[in-house]
């Protein structure tokens, strides 16, 4: 919520706090991202990444069928620029080949979004997505025996942040 400059006038022990609150709302993030980047690399849960993201995918297929072709074609997409030296170049100065398959990504992405979202809503995938959730939570305390209280942490910082906002 952007606050107006006469807002900020009339409130600024409000504005200040939720400038204090949004940096360590960050912090408490950036620290929480650290540890869950650290967790991921376990081959555990890459494993248990791979499987859900392959019954979302799966349930997409089974939800509109056109979508395996579209999988197919972005994953020969991201094989074919994953590591394409090009990529790291502004779009100017790209090849245009490589500009029509990044175009050709994105238009996919565009495409194939709305039906993973549509099929993620379903009850089994939330389930697998909430049992992925709780392995990744787990990877994380493993990590850092803290996350669980950074978590917690984290939340708060956010109810007090939507309150003072919502003061504005």
């Amino acid at each position: 919520m952007e606050m107006q400059p006469e807002e900020a006038a009339a409130n600024p022990e409000v504005q200040e706090e939720l400038i204090e609150v949004r940096q360590q709302l960050q912090v408490v993030e950036a620290k929480i991202q650290e540890i869950e980047d650290k967790a991921m690399q376990s081959e555990e849960l890459q494993a248990a990444q791979d499987e859900f993201f392959k019954e979302l995918r799966q349930a997409a297929i089974a939800h509109n069928p056109e979508m395996e072709n579209k999988f197919q074609r972005q994953d020969q997409l991201v094989e074919e620029l994953k590591d394409h030296p090009e990529l790291r170049m502004p779009a100017m100065e790209r090849s245009p080949e490589i500009n029509e398959k990044i175009e050709e990504f994105r238009t996919l992405r565009t495409q194939i979004n709305p039906v993973v979202q549509s099929v993620a809503a379903q009850e089994e995938i939330q389930e697998s997505q909430e049992e992925f959730q709780k392995a990744v939570f787990e990877g994380m305390k493993e990590v850092d025996p803290q996350a669980d209280e950074l978590l917690a942490q984290r939340s708060q910082l956010f109810d007090r942040y939507q309150k003072l906002a919502a003061r504005m």
